[in-house]
């Protein structure tokens, strides 16, 4: 039970700050373009929790490009290696 209170505790502080960085954004008219962000969980246990920015929910994703490296959510390197960038 201690558990659970503890990652929703957790989850709810990540949802405040990301409502945090949105209003930041805001404030400093360096808008964040949502229809990029995403989320990848990782970790054994991971709650799978859903996550937005100003009101929009953030896709998840099992791997993701950036800079030519491919990331999973195993954290596995396969693909960055067998296909290249």
């Amino acid at each position: 039970m201690r558990y659970d209170v503890q990652i929703e505790a957790i989850l709810e502080r990540l949802r405040e700050d990301l409502c945090k960085l949105v209003s930041w954004s805001k404030e400093w008219q360096m808008l964040f373009n949502v229809e990029k962000c995403k989320v990848m969980h990782l970790g054994y246990d991971n709650p799978h929790a859903s996550y937005f920015m100003d009101g929009n929910r953030l896709q998840v994703v099992s791997e993701e490009r950036d800079l030519g490296v491919i990331m999973s959510e195993d954290l596995k390197w396969e693909k960055t290696v067998c296909c290249g960038s």
